[in-house]
């Protein structure tokens, strides 16, 4: 009860109304959070590949990274589209991991030693079900909310460095 049925029209209204919003916003100018950029372009130069795993749609996905400038950074895209289940389900890291893999000459790396940024708690148990180490960022969400699922939780990705990144890892396969 309280439902309501969306023709197909509508539907695609509602979509094609999305995508010109979210056109208008990266028009006037996307900010990331603090510290990411910077992050994106230090893990790229140490030859480290990165993947986006987002619920997303890819054509969101895209336009948000490409307004950062860092359209080339990422090796992978798994997006909303790209999966059956959505996070929590673990299958957006899943996939994200073994399409580095794919990419890293065929072997997928053990995702124990992929870490995942995320900044919501449905993300975080998302990449810990898909077995990767988990480092949470409040930008969401606050310390105390993410803490007891993430490996590690910081303020700011300010904070963090691919040596940061490398130390935890180590950390947590201890």
């Amino acid at each position: 009860e309280g439902q309501r049925t969306l023709t197909p029209d509508a539907l695609d209204r509602l979509m094609l109304q999305k995508a010109e919003a979210l056109q208008r916003l990266v028009d006037c100018g996307v900010k990331s959070f603090a510290g990411v950029v910077e992050l994106v372009r230090e893990l790229v130069g140490k030859g480290i590949p990165l993947a986006v795993a987002s619920g997303a749609l890819r054509h969101e996905v895209r336009l948000f990274v490409n307004a950062l400038g860092l359209l080339d950074a990422f090796s992978v895209v798994v997006a909303a589209e790209d999966v059956a289940r959505s996070k929590p389900d673990p299958e957006t890291y899943a996939l994200a991991v073994e399409r580095l893999g794919a990419l890293m000459g065929g072997t997928a790396p053990l995702p124990r030693f992929c870490v995942a940024i995320e900044d919501t708690v449905t993300g975080i148990e998302s990449a810990r079900k898909a077995g990767l180490v988990v480092l949470g960022v409040t930008n969401s969400y606050s310390a105390a909310e993410l803490k007891p699922h993430a490996d590690c939780v910081v303020a700011s990705l300010e904070e963090v460095g691919a040596d940061k990144l490398s130390w935890l890892v180590q950390a947590v396969n201890r």
